[in-house]
């Protein structure tokens, strides 16, 4: 419960740092930039916490050996309170005598989790296009701040909203929403998000286990904050609310979807807490044994903890409906498929949710009433879908990528591998070899992207960014036409 609760409202109560398991050691991974952690200029990457003890009168435990989790619950605590720790810098032997540090914990706020945006010049001909890029990691809410009352909240779509005035006022020419490896998040936060760039309208609907369907609206005044060209970059990882703000984008005609298939991720969890029914249980108990004139101390000491919130008992997940497209079609096993694919390594019998055994089925319900934007044509498509059959022809980093993925897929469904170390070795020259030759005979200034220094390596390495972005500049181009 208090992991999902830190990953939605990315905050939590502790130092700010990172930690990672290594043998018997918990290691900093790093250290969260402003937290108490990195105030103290005392705690670093790679150093060894092996004590931990509770306020400034409190006994250290060794734990060393101890499971990641458990460590990191004696770490966490209340903002204002006192941990102290037992550290082994990284460059010390274990021999050595650790420091003792003194930390006031703190309210962290997980900034690298929020969303980011750049700008990208992209030069395709002769014209230059600033192509913004918006890189959401999840759908997150803070539910504590918002119900407190918290103007100032923490949400994906006023993180969003805020980006894209900022990447305006540098005169984008279009924008590119990277949902790769986002798994989703708050429900409530892919119907906003979609709102940003859709008219009023439906966004998703929700089959009950009673087979009644809640059509789930975008209720914005149909104002859209965002007119501009769009793209959405998915990709396998890409699940659930993610699915649901691209289908919608899909499904409205207002943006393309490129990349790779997404992950198939149908169905709608709900959070129940355990607390209630014990509670209610515990309160049927104190009164039978009041009228049988028995001991109810037991029952109302741990009633009160439960009140308290001195004990938390947790939440149950449980899956009660299903998500639909506007179409009426189901997310769940299929997807969403982009309307240009990029090459994969990944088998839907392999990886997804259509790969699990209990997984449920695909099926569709009616159609919801709503009307298509019409800024994306077949014709569009096609004419998008050309473009990248030719970069796949010419561009060298698209075309190392189409035999990188053929050789996992190749690699993966090989049954045998040689134990031989000079057979491996071998076989591993030759792939090695045949890359080499790959990359000496394409001409890259035949299909080189002209963008700027910094960016140039960046796009290199990253062949799905930078295809995206090419077809985006097309897509502006087409818009300003």
């Amino acid at each position: 419960k208090e992991n999902f609760q830190i990953e939605m409202s990315l905050s939590l109560e502790g130092i700010g740092a990172r930690l990672m398991q290594q043998l018997d050691y918990t290691l900093v991974a790093s250290v969260v930039p402003g937290g108490p952690a990195f105030k103290s200029k005392k705690i670093k990457k790679d150093d060894r916490i092996i004590g931990v003890a509770q306020g400034d009168e409190g006994e250290f435990e060794d734990v060393i050996g101890w499971r990641l989790d458990d460590v990191v619950q004696k770490i966490r605590g209340p903002k204002g309170s006192v941990v102290r720790l037992l550290v082994l810098a990284s460059e010390r032997e274990i021999t050595d005598l650790p420091d003792t540090l003194r930390i006031i914990r703190d309210r962290i706020k997980l900034e690298e989790q929020s969303a980011k945006a750049e700008v990208i010049p992209i030069t395709e001909g002769n014209e230059t296009y600033n192509l913004g890029v918006i890189n959401l990691p999840s759908f997150y809410i803070d539910f504590d701040a918002r119900s407190k009352g918290d103007p100032n909240f923490k949400s994906t779509t006023r993180d969003v909203k805020r980006l894209i005035t900022e990447l305006q006022e540098q005169g984008i020419d279009g924008l590119l929403m990277d949902l790769r490896y986002n798994g989703g998040g708050s429900l409530q936060e892919a119907i906003d998000l979609t709102g940003l760039f859709i008219p009023q309208g439906p966004v998703v609907q929700v089959r009950n286990t009673d087979q009644s369907v809640d059509k789930l609206e975008d209720d914005d005044d149909a104002t859209v904050f965002y007119d501009g060209p769009l793209a959405v970059l998915i990709n396998r990882y890409s699940a659930s609310a993610s699915e649901i703000f691209s289908g919608a984008i899909q499904d409205y005609e207002r943006g393309v979807i490129v990349g790779e298939n997404s992950f198939g991720k149908g169905t709608v969890q709900n959070l129940i807490d355990l607390g209630r029914p014990v509670m209610n249980y515990m309160n049927r108990m104190i009164a039978y044994r009041k009228s049988a004139n028995q001991d109810v101390s037991d029952l109302m000491f741990m009633r009160d903890a439960l009140q308290s919130g001195d004990v938390t008992l947790g939440q149950l997940k449980m899956t009660l409906a299903k998500f639909y497209r506007v179409t009426g079609s189901s997310t769940q096993r299929l997807g969403v498929q982009p309307d240009i694919s990029f090459p994969t390594p990944f088998e839907p019998e392999e990886f997804g949710e259509s790969s699990r055994e209990s997984a449920l089925p695909w099926d569709e319900i009616s159609s919801a009433n709503f009307v298509e934007t019409d800024n994306i044509s077949d014709e569009l498509i096609d004419k998008l879908y050309k473009l990248y059959a030719s970069h796949l022809e010419t561009d060298p980093d698209l075309k190392a990528l189409v035999k990188e993925t053929d050789e996992i897929k190749n690699d993966d469904y090989s049954s045998l591998v040689s134990l031989n170390y000079d057979e491996r070795k071998a076989a591993s020259d030759a792939r090695q070899a045949a890359n080499n030759n790959n990359d000496m005979s394409t001409s890259i200034e035949d299909s080189e992207v002209f963008t700027n220094e910094e960016n140039r390596d960046k796009l290199s390495e990253d062949p799905y960014l930078k295809e995206a972005l090419r077809l985006l500049a097309q897509l502006s181009k087409e818009k300003v036409g």
